[in-house]
């Protein structure tokens, strides 16, 4: 689990800072974009989860369209010249927030998704102090509930 904070909290990231000085802005941002679609194909190759029809056209689409940005001229299509430096620098930084998203996808299946959740925001929240004077955490105020019938909806109520 250190190695998966590592990289998510610090390769990671460093790597897209760094990759987007030496790439356009929206060669990184539409690379970025493709994190859903590296999700799915390691969820395939190492969870075996099934993809559907519209995780496909999906994965298409936005493949295509980094293709197509990356090479940045009809030249470069041809010649299958895609991108530069920047972009395959975030490109692995995308791969690396695909990565640490497995194990995260692991555990959701044996831990129940709405505490985890729940954790998630309380912890999130705690960090920020609240608008008025006292020091009680706004974490205190969040509180989610789900439909037990469901078990996939749930509500977040936030008491300010």
């Amino acid at each position: 689990m250190l190695i998966v904070g590592i990289v998510g909290s610090v390769i990671a990231p460093t790597a897209y800072f760094l990759g987007l000085s030496w790439t356009l802005a929206i060669n990184a941002t539409l690379l970025a974009h493709l994190q859903p679609l590296f999700v799915s194909i390691l969820g395939l190759i190492f969870l075996n989860e099934r993809i559907c029809r519209d995780d496909v056209v999906g994965g298409l689409i936005i493949g295509i369209a980094a293709v197509l940005i990356t090479s940045r001229s009809v030249e470069n299509l041809v010649t299958l010249k895609l991108g530069n430096l920047g972009d395959m620098v975030v490109l692995l930084a995308t791969l690396g927030w695909a990565a640490v998203a497995i194990p995260g996808k692991r555990l959701a299946k044996v831990v129940d998704s709405v505490p985890n959740s729940q954790l998630q925001v309380s912890n999130s929240v705690r960090r920020f102090p609240t608008h008025n004077d006292n020091l009680k955490s706004a974490s205190s105020r969040i509180h989610l509930s789900s439909d037990s019938r469901s078990g996939r909806r749930f509500r977040i109520h936030i008491l300010l």
